[in-house]
C-alpha cells in the first residue's frame, strides 16, 4: 500500500454502535450450543462440582460475555431484549437442573434435559438466535422481520 495512509479505529465494538453481523450471531449460537454439550455431559458422567448457583450466573458463559459486549445500539433492539430475557430464564433452568442432579437424583435430572423447562427455554433461546440472525443482513443492519412467537 505504498502511499496510502492505514487508520485503525481502535475503539471497541460498544464506541461504534454498531450492529452485529451474520456471523457474529453464528458464533453466539455456537458458544451456547458448546456451552448446552459441556452442560449436559457434566450431568450424565455426574460432575455437578459447578454447583447450581454457579450455572445460574450466566454473565460467566461465552453466550453471556457475547451479550454484554453488545453496543448501546444492539440492547436497544427487541431481538437482544428477546435473547437476554430467554438467556436468564435458561440459566435459571440449568441451575434447577444441577439442583436436582447434586442432591443425587441423575436419573432425574437427566431426563429434564429433555423436557420440560430446560428443554424448552434452550429452544426458545436457540430459536430467538436464529430470529435475531434471519433478520440481520451482511452490513450488520437489521431489515424488517417478526420475531417467532
Amino acid at each position: 500500500m505504498q502511499g496510502k495512509l492505514m487508520l485503525i479505529d481502535y475503539r471497541s465494538r460498544k464506541e461504534k454502535e454498531i450492529m452485529p453481523t451474520k456471523q457474529d450471531i453464528i458464533l453466539a449460537i455456537g458458544l451456547q450450543m458448546s456451552w448446552i454439550n459441556q452442560f449436559e455431559n457434566a450431568i450424565s458422567n455426574g460432575w455437578t462440582i459447578l454447583g447450581a448457583d454457579l450455572a445460574n450466573r450466566s454473565y460467566q458463559s461465552h453466550l453471556g460475555s457475547w451479550l454484554s459486549e453488545r453496543s448501546t445500539s444492539e440492547r436497544d433492539s427487541e431481538y437482544f431484549r428477546t435473547v437476554q430475557s430467554l438467556y436468564a430464564e435458561f440459566h435459571e433452568a440449568a441451575a434447577n437442573v444441577l439442583r436436582i442432579a447434586s442432591i443425587g437424583k441423575v436419573r432425574l435430572a437427566e431426563a429434564s434435559i429433555h423436557t420440560g423447562p430446560y428443554a424448552n427455554a434452550s429452544i426458545a433461546l436457540t430459536l430467538a438466535l436464529r430470529d435475531w440472525m434471519d433478520a440481520v443482513k451482511e452490513d450488520g443492519h437489521i431489515h424488517a422481520h417478526h420475531l417467532t412467537q
